[in-house]
């Protein structure tokens, strides 16, 4: 998913080992490691946080819209 000039992954449990992960989600930053190797940074900003996660809740709406 891109955000401005950045793009990220949203992680959900495969299988929630409680309650609590049911339905919860990580969002992390992909960055460049110095070898050039893709890897993940947790993001921490809650105003990306919260775009970054709005625009997958319209993914999600988009989607649940066409298999209608």
């Amino acid at each position: 998913l891109k955000h401005g000039e950045e793009s990220y992954v949203l992680l959900t449990p495969a299988e929630p080992e409680t309650p609590d992960e049911e339905g919860s989600v990580v969002i992390m930053r992909i960055d460049t490691d110095d070898k050039g190797e893709d890897c993940y940074i947790v993001e921490e900003n809650e105003e990306i946080l919260e775009a970054v996660f709005g625009r997958f809740m319209e993914l999600m709406e988009e989607e649940e819209d066409e298999e209608e």
